[in-house]
């Protein structure tokens, strides 16, 4: 994969790498505050229409970019994403653990191998519990629905069969609100796709780029 294309892949704001916004431990952020710094990152960089790609909540920053950058975008791939996704109750988000097994245990595909398991708790686990909550609060505050005929990019939505979170409904009613969009479901695939079976995710991606 990364010998055909250029690969960039930008630890956000408190994730990985990179620092917390500021004023974090009490000021949260949102999807829009998340595409702003990728929106300076294009710039800087000077890419030249970029193919956007992210997963859930990368999904939906992925079609807020959309709405941002125009034609400036060659393709936009939302997997696990939407224009409105609130689909956690305020009880579930306070009560939220990165490191709860169970949870993500319910959030994975059929097939997903118990060590499988263990590595997403073990990536969701590496950021601070602040910054795991405040993606949730993003999550479930996301609303593009009015600002959907903002992309001109074609679009690929992509949903795991398995996943609970984010529903065929979901997709359909972003889709309609897209001039150019496709979907497409990754049989017995569940929210975190790329991480649970690696080959199939890249079999089913790759034709959308060539």
């Amino acid at each position: 994969f990364s010998g055909s294309y250029k690969l960039i892949l930008p630890d956000l704001p408190g994730h990985g790498r990179s620092d917390p916004w500021a004023n974090w431990q009490r000021k949260r952020v949102s999807t829009d505050y998340y595409s702003e710094v990728l929106v300076d990152l294009i710039r800087t960089l000077k890419l030249s229409e970029p193919t956007i790609i992210g997963c859930s909540l990368g999904g939906d920053i992925s079609l807020t970019l959309g709405t941002k950058l125009g034609k400036h975008v060659r393709k936009i791939i939302s997997i696990n994403g939407g224009a409105r996704t609130p689909t956690f109750t305020e009880e579930d988000i306070k009560n939220a653990d990165p490191s709860d097994i169970r949870s993500t245990f319910n959030y994975c595909g059929r097939d997903t191998r118990k060590e499988i398991i263990e590595r997403i708790v073990w990536i969701k686990s590496s950021n601070r519990r602040e910054v795991y909550v405040n993606d949730l609060y993003a999550w479930n505050s996301h609303d593009i629905t009015d600002k959907l005929h903002m992309i001109e990019a074609p679009v690929v939505l992509m949903r795991g069969e398995d996943d609970p979170i984010v529903s065929k409904d979901i997709i359909d009613a972003t889709a309609q609100g897209i001039r150019d969009c496709s979907t497409q479901e990754l049989p017995r695939l569940g929210h975190y796709p790329m991480i649970e079976n690696p080959k199939l995710f890249i079999e089913s991606l790759m034709p959308h780029l060539e």
